[in-house]
């Protein structure tokens, strides 16, 4: 009996957690993953997502937290361009409620919040240490005190060094909320410009150069003694910095600075070369064709108009948008790259019996309506499966197929062995517990209607190098972006048959396909391992590996080049075979 009532107990607290994890969620796109990281832990433990709990008990909390989503979302759309705003601030920024809620932050917080132990989100709460030295001073602001300027926290145990948390309040509620704007400053936070502070407050060289310290948060005597110069002369310094600023204190001077437009002047990169020679270019333009039931399938036509045509199929998050932007790279390979939004997708029309085999179905009408007769496919990610799928129902019609960091067929609980992170707990959740999987991913796609760029920015920020080094790339970040978004625009049910023939039988196998087959895989990929595409080419009786030590999941934009050459390449080949 004891035992039972234990478990009966644990099972009590992990539904319980599930529950608060579904309202948080609603109100912060960010702990999706976490969420979806609890449902799979639990299909794959058998022990909580099963039976009654899938309907009766969790089920009315997400159609809850879907009002809840519904009823903020507009406000949602005005912070998220505040957020968007704050990212181009070189400060720690972010802006919290009076109980430490964080609602907006920028970049800049979540770097300095890897730098310190004395910092830290939990549960979308800033907690400090000393525990509650946060919360006590918004209590104070609340309470009618003056701006809390500022709050010291001690360094960690490696020396790192003292942070320092500036507090004002602002004219504006969020959620109902006080909203306070919280500065957070250590001693690798860029200074703001001695230049622009000289010209803005008409200061000495001097002066400004104390200015700059006291931002930091240093005090007047940790001023002086980091820019060598006597007390006295520090304060007759501040002095002069008082009266041609018009305040009579310290904490009124940092207000006054942080209130002024010198924010944008300070610490920010230059554009890079990239960014300034070649802007975001305009999105390609979009082309329709009606297929034999009348549904219309999206597609953009790039490239080299009398080039080797290839169809492009992406990922499960993406569009008709996603593919490298670069147009002149298409041009001198002579490649005509076609890329689809497949059906409910985009502006494609939907297709209540959409798989991978009438996908190959539509492809062969849509081919024919541009009058090609023989093409190429290249596959990205789980987009692999619907270019492989095409290959084995039109042998006679696909060249060849090239394919980076495919996502292998998934036939048991096994296969799951070759993802990681987000992937494979979604493939899970739709395989093992197809009644949540919407619920779950409901709350995604909410969000990522309105905050596509925080999405993206969170994403990013969990990749390996190589892939960061990718997005560093402004086109590449504003085109998967708008590609992403694009995706999303028809909402959850598209996005959730898309998983759910990710993880379902493929209708084929894959020593059934003879044609040419070029697998390219990244060692760092953090979603399919480098190992599936081994395997998948071992299977396959006419498939070459390459695996790539320094590149993840987005070689497709990294490697591009070299996929493009590939294509080409197996192009010749073809040719001097039916010569």
């Amino acid at each position: 009996m004891l035992q039972i009532d234990s478990t009966e107990a644990l099972l009590a607290q992990q539904l319980s957690q599930l529950i608060g994890l579904i309202y948080q969620t609603a109100s912060d796109a960010g702990s999706w993953e976490l969420l979806l990281e609890r449902f799979s832990e639990s299909v794959a433990a058998q022990s909580l997502v099963s039976g009654k709990h899938d309907h009766q008990v969790l089920t009315p909390h997400f159609a809850q937290a879907n009002r809840l989503l519904g009823e903020v979302q507009l406000g949602e759309q005005g912070l998220d361009l505040l957020e968007q705003t704050l990212n181009r601030l070189p400060m720690a920024v972010a802006i919290v409620d009076v109980h430490a809620r964080v609602w907006v932050h920028n970049t800049a917080l979540l770097k300095l919040l890897k730098r310190h132990d004395a910092l830290y989100v939990e549960q979308m709460h800033l907690q400090t240490r000393p525990a509650n030295a946060l919360l006590l001073a918004l209590t104070n602001l609340q309470a009618g005190a003056a701006n809390g300027l500022p709050i010291k926290l001690a360094g960690d145990g490696a020396g790192a060094p003292v942070l320092t948390l500036s507090l004002t309040r602002l004219d504006m509620p969020v959620h109902a909320q006080a909203a306070v704007l919280l500065v957070a400053t250590d001693r690798q936070q860029p200074l703001f410009s001695a230049e622009a502070l000289q010209q803005q407050y008409a200061l000495t060289p001097a002066e400004a150069r104390l200015v700059q310290q006291l931002l930091l948060g240093d005090s007047l005597e940790q001023a002086c003694a980091a820019l060598l110069v006597s007390i006295n002369t520090g304060k007759t310094h501040l002095k002069q910095v008082f009266v041609k600023c018009g305040v009579k204190r310290q904490s009124e001077l940092m207000q006054l600075v942080y209130r002024s437009p010198l924010w944008l002047l300070s610490g920010l990169a230059p554009v890079s070369t990239v960014e300034r020679s070649a802007p975001p270019a305009s999105p390609p333009l979009v082309r329709f064709v009606t297929l034999a039931d009348g549904r219309r399938l999206a597609f953009v036509d790039r490239g080299d108009p009398n080039g080797i045509p290839l169809v492009f199929t992406r990922g499960i998050l993406g569009s008709r948008l996603t593919a490298h932007p670069d147009e002149q790279v298409l041009v001198d390979k002579g490649i005509r790259l076609l890329v689809p939004d497949r059906p409910g997708s985009g502006q494609s029309d939907p297709n209540s019996q959409h798989s991978l085999l009438t996908w190959a179905d539509d492809v062969r009408q849509w081919m024919a309506q541009l009058g090609i007769a023989r093409w190429h496919m290249m596959g990205f990610a789980t987009g692999a499966a619907y270019a492989l799928a095409c290959a084995h129902q039109l042998p006679a019609q696909v060249i060849s197929v090239v394919l980076s960091g495919a996502a292998p067929p998934i036939n048991s609980m096994g296969d799951l062995r070759f993802f990681h992170g987000d992937l494979k707990h979604g493939l899970m959740l739709c395989r093992y517990s197809p009644a949540l999987a919407p619920h779950v991913y409901g709350l995604l796609t909410k969000n990522l209607a309105s905050r596509v760029h925080q999405y993206f920015n969170d994403t990013v920020s969990v990749l390996p190098a190589c892939d960061q080094k990718v997005f560093a790339d402004n086109r590449l970040r504003q085109n998967e972006a708008q590609a992403v978004l694009e995706g999303a625009v028809n909402g959850n049910p598209t996005f959730i048959n898309e998983l759910f023939i990710a993880c379902s039988d493929w209708g084929f196998e894959l020593k059934q396909i003879h044609t040419p087959l070029s697998l390219w895989h990244g060692k760092l990929d953090p979603y399919v391992n480098w190992q599936a595409s081994e395997n998948m080419a071992a299977q396959c009786p006419n498939a070459r590996l390459q695996i790539l030590e320094d590149a993840g999941q987005y070689l497709i934009y990294s490697h591009w080049s070299q996929l493009l050459d590939e294509v080409v390449s197996l192009d010749a080949s073809a040719k001097l075979h039916h010569a």
